[in-house]
């Protein structure tokens, strides 16, 4: 069952990170999931689709910040800052206020680019040598259901999974902000 349900969800990503060539815009690169070991021809770990992860991946600036060379975004390298756990409004909230690095432009993290920090090669589900403190199993994106009343949850130490849960659940934080001029390439960190 959860093998079906991985797919499932990560059939679902992968169809939100197309979404940009449905509207026209410039192709988004999509990339690799990690998957190298191969259990049959044609499976993901033998054809390796997508985009390469640059090496190394992850980019620890030493104030507090980590930036994914392979997305651009730039993330609190404690994955649980202040011990958060809180519902949807306070998750959202608490990343807007967050003055992390002297930055002022943080907020919660959508559901695609939450997924993007996956391994799927990983029994963690985060890349093996990741620089992240204190990595929780569930996090809130700010990605909302349509009726308002329901976000989805990520969890990332459990498989991947996404969960709906109504907005009054209480689930860890974890602030992202996009790097200037990095939106949709491969990212040069110096």
């Amino acid at each position: 069952m959860k093998t079906r349900q991985l797919a499932r969800w990560t059939a679902v990503l992968l169809a939100l990170m197309a979404l940009p060539l449905a509207s026209g815009a410039a192709p988004a690169p999509v990339p690799r999931t990690g998957q190298t070991v191969s259990y049959r021809s044609g499976d993901d770990g033998d054809l390796q689709p997508g985009v390469a992860w640059p090496s190394p991946r992850f980019k620890d600036h030493g104030n507090g910040t980590v930036t994914d060379r392979l997305t651009g975004l730039m993330w609190s390298k404690n994955a649980f800052p202040d011990g958060v756990k809180t519902n949807w409004s306070g998750a959202v909230d608490y990343c807007t206020e967050s003055l992390l690095a002297g930055y002022d432009d943080w907020r919660l993290p959508s559901v695609v680019e939450l997924m993007s920090l996956l391994d799927y090669s990983q029994k963690t589900f985060l890349p093996s040598g990741h620089p992240f403190l204190t990595p929780q199993t569930e996090y809130w994106t700010s990605t909302s259901l349509s009726s308002g009343s329901a976000a989805w949850r990520a969890q990332v130490t459990l498989g991947g999974q996404l969960i709906s849960a109504g907005v009054a659940s209480t689930f860890a934080v974890w602030p992202v902000r996009t790097v200037s001029g990095a939106v949709g390439t491969l990212v040069t960190i110096r």
